[in-house]
């Protein structure tokens, strides 16, 4: 095994992992702890797991990511990679300690800039797009037990340089997000193959469960153009079809119901819906939607493909025997006509994408 992630969500994984996917390496994502076993069976170049810790207490952050190091301890990794919120939200300095332990670190490359979405590091805070106020990375990551090195870094070019010096010496615990990831990815295989081009196969069903406003505007693009999909709320899972894709929609939370019950709810009629109609792509937009939903399917270890658009991974899995594609999106990311792209791609049974 080349690399280890170890991610605080789902869509960290995924975003983290396809870096590699892209440039041919074998990678497969665990979605949660208990299923590195299964993921390790395929012997992958790359392992990503999730330990769905983001919104746990700190302790049990902490156990999550132990685990994550104790079922891989016969396939020690060349690279420990910690994937991490590039505004550093969740328990940051708990699962650095707990790597540490694990990795036999001492030291680590802290680099949680994302240039290609305008946030990056400079003196030692975050900055950029989607940052109020500059964080402090050393503050963030105090308590961990490790040395930290935490580059200046701007561009891309800044996270090759990064790991350029590291070159020939003992691996550090890498720490970062997307951009780091893509970093070492393309100092693991500077010659990228020419891949193919993932497809969509129809039927598409778009599960929406993110109320970020990014995500609420790209519904509105979906619904103005020609042809878009009928919204319903969750729990009626009949929405009508137009072509081959049908979309369902988060919209409103049932009295009484907390955030898991909801999501719960949303994961039910999500499974019901796919399994009447045969989907055979499901487009998962929000990581704790996407958590839900597979969690619900029984789908614990994904393959990861390529990406369907830069920040819009793409996997495979298996559900009750059959395979699905499986694309996933955080709810604060993308252009506003990334769900109207997707709803236009998808294939005909004869192979040809939809033309709205």
């Amino acid at each position: 095994m080349q690399v280890l992630i170890v991610a605080d969500d789902l869509t960290g994984a995924l975003d983290s992992a396809v870096a590699f996917a892209k440039r041919g390496l074998r990678c497969r994502v665990a979605r949660r702890p208990s299923e590195v076993g299964a993921a390790l069976s395929a012997q992958p170049d790359v392992l990503a797991v999730s330990t769905a810790s983001r919104e746990a207490d700190a302790a049990w952050a902490r156990s999550a990511v132990a685990e994550v190091l104790a079922s891989t301890a016969g396939f020690r990794p060349r690279m420990f990679f910690k994937k991490v919120d590039s505004r550093l939200k969740g328990h940051v300095a708990a699962e650095l300690h707990a790597m540490a332990e694990g990795a036999g670190a001492a030291s680590a490359l802290v680099a949680p800039a994302v240039p290609a979405q305008g946030r990056i590091v400079k003196d030692l805070h975050v900055v950029g797009t989607g940052v109020a106020a500059p964080i402090d990375i050393a503050a963030t990551c105090s308590g961990s037990g490790l040395q930290l090195t935490i580059p200046d870094t701007a561009s891309d070019l800044d996270l090759d340089a990064a790991l350029a010096v590291l070159a020939g010496e003992p691996r550090p615990l890498l720490v970062g997000a997307a951009g780091l990831a893509a970093a070492l990815a393309r100092q693991l295989v500077p010659e990228c193959p020419a891949l193919p081009a993932t497809n969509l196969p129809a039927p598409l069903l778009l599960a929406v469960g993110s109320r970020d406003p990014i995500t609420l505007g790209q519904l509105a693009v979906l619904k103005a153009a020609k042809g878009a999909m009928d919204l319903t709320d969750a729990g009626s899972p009949g929405p009508d079809a137009i072509g081959p894709a049908w979309l369902l929609q988060l919209r409103t939370a049932p009295d009484g119901l907390d955030g898991h019950e909801v999501g719960a709810a949303f994961a039910a009629a999500v499974e019901e819906l796919l399994l009447a109609r045969g989907v055979k792509t499901l487009f998962a937009c929000g990581g704790e939607t996407a958590d839900a939903i597979l969690g619900r399917l029984g789908a614990g270890v994904l393959t990861v493909e390529g990406e369907f658009l830069p920040g819009v991974p793409v996997a495979s899995t298996i559900v009750n025997g059959r395979p699905l594609r499986v694309v996933t999106k955080s709810g604060g990311f993308g252009d506003p006509d990334t769900l109207l792209s997707v709803a236009r791609a998808v294939e005909q049974d004869d192979g040809t994408a939809r033309d709205e």
